[in-house]
């Protein structure tokens, strides 16, 4: 089938445009255009080239709900993208969770700037950048790979207008959640 073309695709990708961020894009329409196994391999492929550090992400775009006649619950059911990514993709992800407050007053800032990076080979990748809930909190998921064993390095940034930065590190593992101290910011 033609999915199996996508091999092809990524390299000629990382060919032409050297030294990019990719992020594989997977369009599923409602009709039969490309089979469950299809969509199955280019899911599982691009969790490999992830793995392998090839590319930088997955995008689903869905297009079962975007016409009223078009919407089945069968094909939806038929692709099961859900139980295809809790068993290629979610196992392997760890989260971190904490909280930013002020180092004086001990009080939550809310609205701060929560970065975290992935650091590999050196080389730092945006995993996600989110604001603080009004308790202080934030969390995040990323991948931690194939084996448990095995972590992976992040930075963490936080900030917030009229505080200093913060940045540290943490080592993350799959399935780990992980309770990080609180990130006291000092004002300027």
């Amino acid at each position: 089938e033609t999915y199996a073309q996508f091999d092809d695709y990524i390299e000629t990708i990382e060919k032409t445009y050297p030294n990019k961020d990719i992020i594989a894009g997977v369009y599923v329409f409602n009709g039969q255009v490309m089979s469950p196994d299809g969509v199955h391999h280019i899911i599982e492929r691009t969790v490999d080239l992830y793995a392998q550090g090839r590319i930088s992400g997955l995008m689903i775009f869905s297009a079962i709900w975007m016409s009223r006649e078009k919407i089945t619950r069968e094909r939806w059911d038929e692709l099961a993208l859900p139980q295809s990514l809790g068993r290629v993709y979610y196992p392997f992800l760890g989260e971190g969770n904490g909280r930013v407050v002020d180092a004086r007053t001990g009080k939550p800032i809310e609205d701060a700037l929560v970065t975290v990076r992935r650091i590999r080979e050196a080389k730092p990748l945006l995993i996600t950048r989110k604001s603080t809930q009004e308790t202080g909190a934030y969390r995040f998921g990323a991948w931690a790979g194939r084996q448990n064993d095995k972590s992976f390095s992040y930075e963490i940034k936080v900030e917030k207008p009229s505080y200093k930065s913060r940045f540290w590190h943490v080592r993350l593992r799959a399935g780990e959640i992980l309770r990080l101290a609180d990130a006291r910011l000092q004002r300027r």
